[in-house]
């Protein structure tokens, strides 16, 4: 077990205390650090997911001891043998022979005003990073690292060992990443180790989405909901029984009937059609269908998908992109310097967005998306269609039509079920009796069903234009 410093927090929302993390091995920081919240390892942010952490804090708990470290200006405590990472930060004994990652700087005026326990004291810039006076560097070594130059001499890895000529010239309006690797995300190097150095990159990209679609919500619809308003638009009296030929009188309700005991319209006992013949007028009577189901409609209805399921996937990125600074090779301008690299890297120039690339750099190309603290490289335009339901379908209006031989609706002489799909008929029996009054109650809602749409996924995940990084390396030599 070793103990490796992270820092936790983000560049817009404000820096979190760091902390120190017990682990073992490399296996929770390429954890940590797939998806995209910064991480602090060392001296250098690199990213990780919210979700991902709070997975580490379960699956990790038993081995892992956390302590406050502090906070900037030297960062937070560091080990000599991982560094603090590409950002110029380098790792030096402080106070209470506890080493801090000191920042870089240019003059004595780049220097913080405390050092990393709040203490006011005079730091001072020494071959490019702030340190305190009675901490001075080892002058007797090139930790300045400058690229080609120095004597070649001291421990081996130092600087002059991998960094000297030639050095490729940077075409205007491009940058230069020392070490530059691209490859499958499952064998990305998230730290490397250059000139006997541990490091962390200070680009993270990706390339190569694959995406599912969206899982969406069932979508289905209730019954339909309506109300019975009218009645029946004709009430008549036969001269026939039903299925016969025959005139007919009215025996329609008043104006703005509204179905309850009428006797509008009665025809009295023996009454003759016409009149002076012999034909009974009150063999049968007809009503026609009631009036369709107003104000309908179906409430659509969203049927949850099990917790786990109930979400959109994370996309899935198939390949990394990882660009570093190498310890005590400075970059320039300029030019890239000859560099002796792992296999795997290249050193390489860059550009945002996507690029062609310049004549003297087209051994290789990659068009990658960076990915940061708030910039995941990818734009998710996944999305499900609502829910929502067409008109209803087999409702109908249902209700009761009575006919009375008194004029009261007493005495009955006819009750029938009508329906707002069609009307009823009915004989009179004995055919010539009196029809003196009707009504029509119990009017009702018979629910029907809706066509459900919606619930359908959309949409797809994209890369981010804004976040385009063109890589383009030199020549590969045979």
């Amino acid at each position: 077990m070793d103990w490796t410093i992270l820092s936790l927090g983000s560049e817009h929302y404000g820096r979190l205390e760091p902390y120190k993390v017990k682990h073992s091995g490399k296996q929770f920081f390429d954890i940590f650090i797939d998806l995209g919240l910064p991480v602090r390892y060392g001296g250098t942010m690199v990213r990780a997911t919210a979700s991902l952490i709070a997975l580490f804090a379960l699956i990790s708990a038993p081995i892992v001891m956390i302590e406050g470290c502090g906070s900037d200006p030297f960062d937070i405590p560091c080990d000599p043998a991982i560094g603090c990472g590409g950002d110029g930060y380098i790792c030096w004994k402080g106070p209470n022979n506890q080493n801090d990652c000191l920042p870089p700087c240019t003059t004595t005026s780049d220097c913080p005003p405390t050092d990393f326990y709040g203490n006011p004291v005079p730091l001072t810039c020494i071959k490019g990073n702030c340190y305190r006076p009675e901490f001075p560097p080892d002058t007797t070594t090139n930790d300045a690292g400058d690229c080609g130059e120095g004597d070649g001499g001291g421990d081996a890895g130092k600087s002059s060992a991998v960094c000297g000529e030639p050095c490729t010239p940077i075409p205007d309006g491009w940058s230069s990443v020392q070490a530059f690797w691209v490859g499958p995300v499952e064998k990305a190097p998230f730290y490397s180790e250059f000139n006997g150095k541990k490091t962390l990159p200070r680009f993270n990209g990706r390339a190569n989405l694959d995406a599912d679609p969206a899982e969406c919500d069932m979508c289905s619809c209730a019954e339909s909901t309506g109300k019975c308003t009218e009645l029946s638009s004709s009430i008549d009296v036969r001269a026939a029984m039903c299925g016969q030929a025959g005139s007919s009188l009215s025996f329609g309700g008043p104006t703005n009937w509204e179905g309850s005991c009428t006797n509008a319209n009665s025809i009295p006992a023996a009454e003759k059609c016409p009149v002076g013949s012999s034909t009974l007028c009150a063999q049968s009577v007809t009503v026609g269908p009631l009036g369709p189901p107003v104000d309908e409609s179906c409430a659509p209805i969203t049927d949850k998908l099990p917790i786990a399921k109930a979400r959109v996937y994370w996309p899935k990125w198939q390949t990394a992109a990882v660009g570093y600074d190498v310890p005590g090779c400075n970059a320039s301008e300029s030019c890239v310097p000859s560099i002796d690299l792992p296999s795997g890297f290249r050193s390489c120039i860059y550009q945002r967005g996507e690029r062609e690339c310049p004549a003297s750099w087209n051994g290789d190309r990659s068009v990658v998306y960076e990915v940061t603290a708030n910039k995941l490289g990818f734009i998710d335009g996944r999305y499900c269609t609502p829910c929502s339901c067409g008109a209803p379908v087999g409702s109908l209006c249902v209700g009761q039509f009575r006919v009375f031989e008194d004029a009261a609706c007493s005495k009955l002489i006819s009750a029938d079920p009508i329906t707002s799909i069609k009307g009823q008929c009915t004989d009179v029996l004995p055919p010539g009796k009196a029809v003196g009054s009707k009504e029509i109650t119990g009017l009702t809602y018979i629910p029907g069903f809706c066509e459900v749409t919606g619930g359908k996924p959309i949409g797809e995940v994209i890369p981010d234009p804004d976040q385009a990084v063109t890589f383009c390396c030199t020549v590969t030599e045979s």
